[in-house]
Protein backbone atom coordinates (compact mmCIF):
# COMPACT_ATOMS: atom_id res chain seq x y z
CA UNK A 1 0.00 0.00 0.00
CA UNK A 2 2.72 2.48 0.99
CA UNK A 3 4.74 1.67 -2.14
CA UNK A 4 1.72 2.20 -4.38
CA UNK A 5 0.88 5.47 -2.66
CA UNK A 6 4.52 6.59 -2.76
CA UNK A 7 4.58 6.04 -6.51
CA UNK A 8 1.76 8.60 -6.67
CA UNK A 9 4.03 11.11 -4.84
CA UNK A 10 2.08 10.73 -1.62
CA UNK A 11 4.31 12.52 0.91
CA UNK A 12 2.95 10.62 3.92
CA UNK A 13 3.47 7.30 2.15
CA UNK A 14 7.07 8.17 1.35
CA UNK A 15 7.61 9.28 4.95
CA UNK A 16 6.24 6.02 6.39
CA UNK A 17 8.22 3.98 3.87
CA UNK A 18 11.29 5.84 5.15
CA UNK A 19 10.36 4.82 8.70
CA UNK A 20 9.95 1.18 7.65
CA UNK A 21 13.39 1.09 6.03
CA UNK A 22 15.00 3.03 8.90
CA UNK A 23 13.65 0.68 11.57
CA UNK A 24 13.53 -2.51 9.52
CA UNK A 25 9.81 -3.02 10.07
CA UNK A 26 8.63 -5.71 7.63
CA UNK A 27 11.57 -5.02 5.32
CA UNK A 28 15.33 -5.40 5.48
CA UNK A 29 16.78 -2.39 7.28
CA UNK A 30 18.24 -0.02 4.70
CA UNK A 31 19.25 3.51 5.71
CA UNK A 32 20.02 4.59 2.13
CA UNK A 33 16.48 3.73 1.02
CA UNK A 34 15.08 5.36 4.16
CA UNK A 35 16.84 8.64 3.32
CA UNK A 36 15.66 8.48 -0.30
CA UNK A 37 12.03 8.20 0.83
CA UNK A 38 12.44 10.92 3.45
CA UNK A 39 13.89 13.18 0.76
CA UNK A 40 11.00 12.41 -1.62
CA UNK A 41 8.56 13.22 1.16
CA UNK A 42 10.48 16.39 2.05
CA UNK A 43 10.23 17.57 -1.55
CA UNK A 44 6.49 17.77 -0.90
CA UNK A 45 7.23 19.83 2.22
CA UNK A 46 6.19 17.10 4.66
CA UNK A 47 7.12 18.53 8.09
CA UNK A 48 7.86 15.13 9.64
CA UNK A 49 10.20 14.15 6.78
CA UNK A 50 11.92 17.54 6.93
CA UNK A 51 12.38 17.05 10.66
CA UNK A 52 13.83 13.56 10.13
CA UNK A 53 16.38 14.81 7.63
CA UNK A 54 17.22 17.79 9.83
CA UNK A 55 17.89 15.48 12.79
CA UNK A 56 19.96 13.12 10.63
CA UNK A 57 22.25 15.92 9.43
CA UNK A 58 22.34 17.59 12.85
CA UNK A 59 23.54 14.45 14.61
CA UNK A 60 25.47 12.92 11.71
CA UNK A 61 23.19 9.89 11.88
CA UNK A 62 23.97 7.60 8.89
CA UNK A 63 25.01 10.73 6.94
CA UNK A 64 27.94 13.12 7.17
CA UNK A 65 27.18 15.72 9.81
CA UNK A 66 26.18 18.97 8.13
CA UNK A 67 24.78 21.77 10.26
CA UNK A 68 23.89 23.92 7.24
CA UNK A 69 21.71 21.20 5.76
CA UNK A 70 20.26 20.47 9.19
CA UNK A 71 19.22 24.11 9.63
CA UNK A 72 17.77 24.20 6.11
CA UNK A 73 15.51 21.20 6.74
CA UNK A 74 14.62 22.19 10.30
CA UNK A 75 13.66 25.71 9.30
CA UNK A 76 11.33 24.36 6.61
CA UNK A 77 9.76 22.05 9.16
CA UNK A 78 9.53 24.82 11.76
CA UNK A 79 7.68 27.03 9.29
CA UNK A 80 4.84 24.53 9.70
CA UNK A 81 5.04 24.93 13.50
CA UNK A 82 6.70 21.58 14.12
CA UNK A 83 7.53 21.84 17.83
CA UNK A 84 10.51 19.46 17.70
CA UNK A 85 12.08 21.32 14.77
CA UNK A 86 11.61 24.61 16.62
CA UNK A 87 13.22 23.14 19.72
CA UNK A 88 16.28 21.79 17.88
CA UNK A 89 16.78 25.16 16.19
CA UNK A 90 16.71 26.64 19.67
CA UNK A 91 19.50 24.26 20.70
CA UNK A 92 21.53 25.12 17.59
CA UNK A 93 21.51 28.84 18.35
CA UNK A 94 21.83 28.37 22.10
CA UNK A 95 24.94 26.21 21.79
CA UNK A 96 26.32 27.62 18.54
CA UNK A 97 26.31 24.44 16.46
CA UNK A 98 27.54 25.52 13.03
CA UNK A 99 26.44 29.10 13.71
CA UNK A 100 27.42 31.94 16.01
CA UNK A 101 25.68 31.68 19.38
CA UNK A 102 22.55 33.80 19.34
CA UNK A 103 20.49 33.69 22.52
CA UNK A 104 17.80 35.93 21.05
CA UNK A 105 17.14 33.39 18.27
CA UNK A 106 17.38 30.52 20.77
CA UNK A 107 14.77 32.24 22.93
CA UNK A 108 12.49 32.82 19.93
CA UNK A 109 12.59 29.19 18.83
CA UNK A 110 12.24 27.80 22.37
CA UNK A 111 9.28 30.08 23.02
CA UNK A 112 7.44 29.03 19.85
CA UNK A 113 8.04 25.38 20.66
CA UNK A 114 7.08 25.84 24.33
CA UNK A 115 3.71 27.26 23.30
CA UNK A 116 2.97 23.71 22.13
CA UNK A 117 4.03 22.36 25.55
CA UNK A 118 7.27 20.89 24.23
CA UNK A 119 8.84 19.87 27.54
CA UNK A 120 12.47 20.33 26.48
CA UNK A 121 11.71 23.78 25.05
CA UNK A 122 10.11 24.73 28.37
CA UNK A 123 13.25 23.50 30.10
CA UNK A 124 15.42 25.47 27.66
CA UNK A 125 13.53 28.68 28.44
CA UNK A 126 14.03 27.99 32.13
CA UNK A 127 17.79 27.78 31.68
CA UNK A 128 17.88 31.01 29.64
CA UNK A 129 16.16 32.81 32.52
CA UNK A 130 18.33 31.08 35.13
CA UNK A 131 21.53 32.12 33.34
CA UNK A 132 20.35 35.53 32.15
CA UNK A 133 20.97 34.79 28.48
CA UNK A 134 19.16 37.36 26.28
CA UNK A 135 16.68 37.95 29.12
CA UNK A 136 17.28 39.36 32.59
CA UNK A 137 18.28 36.67 35.08
CA UNK A 138 15.11 35.68 36.92
CA UNK A 139 14.97 32.51 39.03
CA UNK A 140 11.25 32.88 39.68
CA UNK A 141 10.44 32.71 35.97
CA UNK A 142 13.07 29.98 35.50
CA UNK A 143 11.36 27.87 38.18
CA UNK A 144 8.01 28.43 36.51
CA UNK A 145 9.32 26.94 33.28
CA UNK A 146 11.13 24.10 35.09
CA UNK A 147 7.86 23.19 36.81
CA UNK A 148 5.88 23.38 33.57
CA UNK A 149 8.41 21.03 31.96
CA UNK A 150 8.32 18.72 34.99
CA UNK A 151 4.52 18.49 34.68
CA UNK A 152 5.13 17.00 31.24
CA UNK A 153 7.22 14.32 33.03
CA UNK A 154 10.50 15.62 31.67
CA UNK A 155 13.14 13.75 33.69
CA UNK A 156 15.77 16.46 33.22
CA UNK A 157 13.35 19.12 34.48
CA UNK A 158 12.69 17.00 37.56
CA UNK A 159 16.44 16.56 37.98
CA UNK A 160 16.95 20.33 37.66
CA UNK A 161 14.35 20.97 40.37
CA UNK A 162 16.12 18.41 42.54
CA UNK A 163 19.41 20.23 42.00
CA UNK A 164 17.76 23.56 42.80
CA UNK A 165 16.54 22.34 46.18
CA UNK A 166 19.75 20.41 46.88
CA UNK A 167 22.23 23.20 46.20
CA UNK A 168 20.15 26.37 46.44
CA UNK A 169 16.85 27.39 48.09
CA UNK A 170 18.28 26.95 51.61
CA UNK A 171 19.27 23.37 50.71
CA UNK A 172 15.95 21.61 51.18
CA UNK A 173 17.17 18.01 50.89
CA UNK A 174 13.69 16.59 51.47
CA UNK A 175 12.37 18.31 48.33
CA UNK A 176 15.56 17.49 46.47
CA UNK A 177 15.08 13.78 47.24
CA UNK A 178 11.43 14.00 46.14
CA UNK A 179 12.35 15.35 42.70
CA UNK A 180 15.36 13.06 42.28
CA UNK A 181 13.11 10.07 42.97
CA UNK A 182 10.56 11.24 40.40
CA UNK A 183 13.34 11.72 37.86
CA UNK A 184 14.95 8.37 38.67
CA UNK A 185 11.61 6.61 38.05
CA UNK A 186 11.96 7.90 34.48
CA UNK A 187 15.37 6.16 34.33
CA UNK A 188 17.42 9.34 34.66
CA UNK A 189 20.91 8.05 35.53
CA UNK A 190 22.08 11.40 36.91
CA UNK A 191 19.13 11.49 39.34
CA UNK A 192 19.99 7.96 40.47
CA UNK A 193 23.56 9.08 41.08
CA UNK A 194 22.29 12.12 43.04
CA UNK A 195 20.18 9.85 45.26
CA UNK A 196 23.33 7.85 45.88
CA UNK A 197 25.06 11.07 46.95
CA UNK A 198 22.26 11.93 49.41
CA UNK A 199 22.65 8.56 51.14
CA UNK A 200 26.45 8.58 50.93
CA UNK A 201 26.79 11.98 52.62
CA UNK A 202 23.68 11.68 54.79
CA UNK A 203 21.96 14.73 53.31
CA UNK A 204 18.35 14.83 54.50
CA UNK A 205 18.51 11.09 55.15
CA UNK A 206 20.40 8.80 57.51
CA UNK A 207 23.83 8.05 56.04
CA UNK A 208 23.69 4.61 54.45
CA UNK A 209 26.65 3.46 52.34
CA UNK A 210 24.79 0.32 51.21
CA UNK A 211 21.84 2.29 49.81
CA UNK A 212 24.26 4.74 48.23
CA UNK A 213 26.11 1.87 46.59
CA UNK A 214 22.81 0.41 45.28
CA UNK A 215 21.88 3.69 43.60
CA UNK A 216 25.39 4.13 42.20
CA UNK A 217 25.29 0.60 40.77
CA UNK A 218 21.97 1.23 38.99
CA UNK A 219 23.28 4.52 37.60
CA UNK A 220 26.60 2.94 36.60
CA UNK A 221 24.77 0.40 34.42
CA UNK A 222 24.15 3.28 32.00
CA UNK A 223 27.90 4.10 32.15
CA UNK A 224 27.33 7.22 34.25
CA UNK A 225 30.90 8.35 34.87
CA UNK A 226 30.18 10.02 38.23
CA UNK A 227 28.46 6.90 39.55
CA UNK A 228 31.41 4.78 38.42
CA UNK A 229 33.76 7.21 40.14
CA UNK A 230 31.73 7.03 43.37
CA UNK A 231 31.81 3.21 43.28
CA UNK A 232 35.57 3.37 42.74
CA UNK A 233 35.95 5.53 45.83
CA UNK A 234 33.73 3.18 47.85
CA UNK A 235 35.98 0.22 47.04
CA UNK A 236 39.19 2.24 47.33
CA UNK A 237 38.46 3.67 50.79
CA UNK A 238 36.26 0.84 52.05
CA UNK A 239 33.02 2.74 52.67
CA UNK A 240 30.63 0.02 53.85
CA UNK A 241 32.64 -2.64 52.05
CA UNK A 242 36.03 -4.27 52.38
CA UNK A 243 38.76 -2.26 50.66
CA UNK A 244 39.46 -3.67 47.22
CA UNK A 245 42.06 -1.86 45.13
CA UNK A 246 41.50 -4.13 42.11
CA UNK A 247 37.75 -3.35 41.98
CA UNK A 248 38.43 0.32 42.65
CA UNK A 249 40.94 0.53 39.79
CA UNK A 250 38.49 -1.15 37.39
CA UNK A 251 35.80 1.39 38.31
CA UNK A 252 38.24 4.30 37.97
CA UNK A 253 39.19 3.01 34.52
CA UNK A 254 35.53 2.58 33.51
CA UNK A 255 34.82 6.14 34.62
CA UNK A 256 37.90 7.43 32.78
CA UNK A 257 36.70 5.77 29.58
CA UNK A 258 33.74 8.15 29.81
CA UNK A 259 36.32 10.97 30.08
CA UNK A 260 35.55 11.74 33.72
CA UNK A 261 38.23 14.32 34.58
CA UNK A 262 38.56 13.28 38.24
CA UNK A 263 38.94 9.60 37.34
CA UNK A 264 41.60 10.50 34.77
CA UNK A 265 43.38 12.60 37.39
CA UNK A 266 43.38 9.75 39.91
CA UNK A 267 44.71 7.24 37.35
CA UNK A 268 47.39 9.80 36.54
CA UNK A 269 48.31 9.93 40.22
CA UNK A 270 48.50 6.13 40.37
CA UNK A 271 50.90 6.04 37.42
CA UNK A 272 52.92 8.97 38.71
CA UNK A 273 53.70 7.46 42.12
CA UNK A 274 53.43 3.80 41.08
CA UNK A 275 50.48 3.09 43.34
CA UNK A 276 49.18 -0.37 42.46
CA UNK A 277 50.62 -0.01 38.98
CA UNK A 278 54.06 0.32 37.44
CA UNK A 279 55.42 3.84 37.87
CA UNK A 280 55.26 5.60 34.53
CA UNK A 281 55.64 9.38 34.26
CA UNK A 282 54.67 9.50 30.58
CA UNK A 283 51.46 7.58 31.21
CA UNK A 284 50.69 9.89 34.13
CA UNK A 285 51.18 12.90 31.83
CA UNK A 286 48.79 11.37 29.29
CA UNK A 287 46.10 11.00 31.96
CA UNK A 288 46.71 14.51 33.28
CA UNK A 289 46.45 15.97 29.78
CA UNK A 290 43.12 14.23 29.14
CA UNK A 291 41.86 15.53 32.48
CA UNK A 292 43.20 19.03 31.74
CA UNK A 293 41.29 19.11 28.45
CA UNK A 294 38.18 19.28 30.63
CA UNK A 295 39.67 22.12 32.68
CA UNK A 296 40.38 20.01 35.75
CA UNK A 297 42.15 22.50 38.00
CA UNK A 298 44.41 19.97 39.73
CA UNK A 299 45.47 18.36 36.44
CA UNK A 300 46.32 21.77 35.00
CA UNK A 301 48.37 22.61 38.09
CA UNK A 302 50.23 19.27 38.05
CA UNK A 303 51.14 19.69 34.37
CA UNK A 304 52.28 23.25 34.95
CA UNK A 305 54.36 22.19 37.94
CA UNK A 306 55.90 19.15 36.21
CA UNK A 307 56.95 21.13 33.15
CA UNK A 308 58.37 23.95 35.30
CA UNK A 309 61.12 21.83 36.88
CA UNK A 310 63.39 19.06 35.66
CA UNK A 311 62.95 16.63 38.56
CA UNK A 312 60.52 14.39 36.67
CA UNK A 313 60.49 15.72 33.10
CA UNK A 314 62.75 17.72 30.85
CA UNK A 315 62.16 21.31 31.92
CA UNK A 316 59.99 23.24 29.47
CA UNK A 317 58.80 26.58 30.81
CA UNK A 318 56.96 27.38 27.58
CA UNK A 319 54.77 24.30 28.12
CA UNK A 320 54.34 25.11 31.79
CA UNK A 321 52.97 28.65 31.46
CA UNK A 322 49.71 27.90 29.57
CA UNK A 323 48.73 25.20 32.09
CA UNK A 324 49.42 27.39 35.13
CA UNK A 325 47.71 30.38 33.52
CA UNK A 326 44.58 28.34 32.78
CA UNK A 327 44.64 26.90 36.31
CA UNK A 328 44.78 30.37 37.88
CA UNK A 329 41.94 31.61 35.67
CA UNK A 330 39.69 28.74 36.74
CA UNK A 331 40.58 29.26 40.39
CA UNK A 332 39.86 32.99 40.13
CA UNK A 333 36.49 32.37 38.45
CA UNK A 334 35.54 29.97 41.25
CA UNK A 335 36.32 32.65 43.83
CA UNK A 336 34.31 35.44 42.18
CA UNK A 337 31.32 33.20 41.48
Amino acid sequence: YFKLAAEQDNSDANYYLGILYEKGYGVKQNYSKAIIHFELSAQCNNPKALLKLGKFYFGGYKVNQNYNLAIKYLEKSSQQDNSEALFILGIIYNKGYGVKKDYSKAFKYYEKSAKQNHSNALLGLGFLYAKGHYVNKNYTIALKYFNLSAKEKNSNALLTLGNYYCYYSNQDYYKAKYYYELSSKLDNSIALNKLGDLYFYGLGVKRDYHKAKDYYNISAKTKNSDALLSLANIYYYGFGVKKDFYKAKKKFEASARQFNSDALLILGNFSFVGHGVEQNYQKAIEYYKLSALQNNEKALFFLGYLYSNDTFLEENVHKSIPYLKKCSEIHYNKIIT
